[in-house]
């Protein structure tokens, strides 16, 4: 084994640190097995010191793989006499006959057009408490490579040809131009680690995710060379929310996997464990200066948490607000003046929606252009003609027309198609009247009355639904209050949408994806909560593609963090992600486990099981 001469390191955080990347040299890795790269993966570690050994790859197609092999046309130096007799044990000869081996296997692929390989980039990270630290961590990995030590007892065993390059001088410069012209964005290609990815081997034993300045959320499953000799388990996850949320996330665990940490101190009932995780999230958010409003559609409750010690420490700077004792007028935008032409669109299209909503989506096309017709009549009628050029934003809500006035306009509507002896729409206008007086029977309150909410100045908000009624009632009222809610974001506020399988589907492509656009345009980020994964009867995170939350769930989540999948359901997560997945995984995540799941960013596509337990 190779070790440049003069390394360097760098000091960061209280910690010395070298960086190495592992080369193996062309003749040199022939005969690589399982057991070999399990050797690599299994050295001692000092005290004072942690190793991390990072193992990328990336699939390349036939032209790149050819343009990577160059030097492998050019002629065969490495005949049997080149270097005479040599010995079978010695080394040189090794490399010789393993050059031969590599010509010879690229002359007979290099013609099929359909043969892609697979290009793989390690790079060795070591921490260390001091400098001396970090020359015995070296020293120990290097004597096992090497087989000095006793550990490796093939002498002709690959582990002794690795070389560690530094990321400095000509040597690392030669070595990094390998990488510079592959394109990740190819379609033809994937930039991923996961479990398995080489010899059915565990990439999770060194990759524990730990972000600069992430939080708290859990530790690392596998990761068992981090456990302590008391038995504890050391090897936290720390995610950097603010910077890996993007326009959007997801968490998604079921409710039978929770954990009795978490709880409700006053009924003791295990709480939503994904809300608990987004709730870290938040939390990150606010103490970076950025605003949270929470629409609490499941029985998430910060303030009854178990565990909530950034809430008692800042408990002024919360709101808890009861949805079912305000009111937000069904019919009144709310927004910026410039957003008023989009606005009055997207009311049209929310006044239908609500009230479908409340129908059991059995309104029909006919009845959608009246209401939009009667939506459009009494703005008109309140205002005047220049209603189109945002004349309806910002004013006051004893101003703006109510749903009895909207009533009152759907009956002109009636009146007018009678007079013309228009028999057809008479019979659908007075059924779409009968229907708006049965949506709004008993929901008068919340939907038909003047604005009572006003905006909130805390740092996190939350909207509680828990004594909204039944299913329709949480959906009609989360459309109608979700334009008024995203009208309050700036730049880098956070939306938390929890126990977002209580929402339909159809509520998504209607109107809401609309409002995720304004909010997008705002400068805001949402991350959706659900309360299962494949399982009940709730509207499922991967019941929504298609264009109805995502078209396309690895590129539309900043990150996801995914609960036990039902056995016979983990399809469901390949498809998503859009790759096949270890057996390993498969058996990890079917496993009956508090708060297990497995977390990805799109923007290194590495996966890492996680056993939740965040720091509130």
């Amino acid at each position: 084994m190779l070790l440049l001469e003069d390394p360097v390191h760098f000091y960061r955080n209280g910690r010395y640190y070298y960086i190495f990347y592992l080369d193996i040299p062309y003749g040199r890795g022939f005969g690589f097995s399982p057991q070999t790269i399990i050797q690599l993966d299994d050295y001692n570690t000092v005290d004072g010191c942690q190793v991390i050994l990072l193992k990328a790859h990336q699939n390349i197609v036939h032209e790149t793989y050819q343009k990577a092999m160059v030097d492998m046309d050019k002629v065969d130096t490495t005949s049997n006499g080149a270097f005479g007799d040599l010995d079978k044990n010695d080394l040189h000869k090794a490399i010789v006959d393993g050059r031969k081996i590599h010509h010879a296997q690229y002359q007979s692929e290099k013609t099929i057009k359909n043969r892609s390989a697979v290009l793989y980039r390690w790079t060795l990270i070591i921490q260390a408490n001091s400098e001396e630290l970090l020359d015995e961590q070296v020293d120990v990995i290097q004597r096992m490579w090497s087989g000095k030590d006793g550990t490796v007892l093939d002498p002709n065993s690959p582990l002794q040809y690795i070389e560690l390059e530094l990321p400095v001088g000509k040597t690392f410069q030669a070595y990094d131009q390998l990488f510079d012209y592959l394109s990740y964005n190819d379609v033809d290609t994937t930039f991923t680690s996961t479990h398995e990815n080489y010899a059915g081997l565990d990439f999770y034993s060194r990759l524990v995710l730990q972000d600069e300045k992430g939080v708290v959320v859990g530790y690392d499953t596998l990761a068992s060379q981090q456990v302590t000799a008391e038995g504890m388990r050391s090897a936290h996850v720390l995610i950097d929310f603010v910077r890996k949320t993007k326009d959007k996330s997801v968490v998604a665990i079921p409710r039978a996997s929770g954990h009795k940490a978490f709880q409700n101190r006053e009924t003791h009932e295990e709480m939503s464990m994904a809300s608990c995780f987004a709730q870290a999230a938040a939390n990150q958010f606010t103490l970076e200066g950025s605003r949270v409003h929470h629409i609490v559609l499941n029985d998430f409750n910060y303030e009854k948490l178990t565990k909530n010690e950034i809430y008692k420490a800042m408990e002024d700077d919360f709101s808890i607000i009861d949805i079912s004792e305000i009111s937000v007028n069904a019919l009144q935008p709310y927004g910026e003046f410039e957003e008023g032409k989009n606005l009055y669109t997207m009311m049209q299209k929310k006044i239908f929606l609500i009230l479908n909503i409340l129908r059991n989506y059995t309104l029909d096309e006919n009845s959608e252009g009246d209401i939009k017709t009667a939506y459009r009549e009494t703005v008109k009628r309140y205002y005047n003609s220049d209603h189109r050029k945002s004349s309806f934003i910002g004013m006051p809500p004893n101003r703006f027309p109510i749903m009895t006035n909207y009533r009152t306009e759907l009956k002109i509507v009636f009146d007018e198609a009678k007079g013309q002896r228009r028999e057809g729409k008479t019979d659908r206008v007075e059924r779409v009247i009968g229907q708006i007086e049965e949506s709004l029977d008993g929901n008068i309150k919340i939907l038909g009355a003047p604005t009572s909410l006003k905006p909130s100045d805390k740092i996190q908000t939350y909207y509680d639904f828990s004594k909204i009624g039944d299913r329709r009632q949480k959906n009609a009222q989360f459309v109608n209050i979700l334009n008024f809610i995203i009208s309050q974001f700036k730049e880098g506020d956070l939306l938390v949408i929890h126990g977002a399988d209580v929402l339909d589907k159809e509520i998504y492509k209607a109107y809401v994806n609309a409002e995720l656009e304004r909010l997008k345009k705002r400068g805001g980020k949402v991350i959706f909560t659900f309360d299962n994964t494949t399982e009940g009867a709730n509207t499922k995170i991967f019941d929504l593609n298609n264009g109805h939350l995502y078209t396309n769930f690895d590129e539309d989540f900043g990150w996801s963090f995914i609960g036990r999948i039902e056995k016979g359901k983990f399809s469901q997560l390949e498809a998503a992600f859009k790759q096949p997945l270890s057996q390993k995984l498969q058996i990890d995540i079917e496993m009956t486990v508090p708060a297990r799941g497995v977390f990805r960013c799109n923007e290194r596509s590495i996966l890492h099981l996680i056993d939740a337990y965040p720091k509130l």
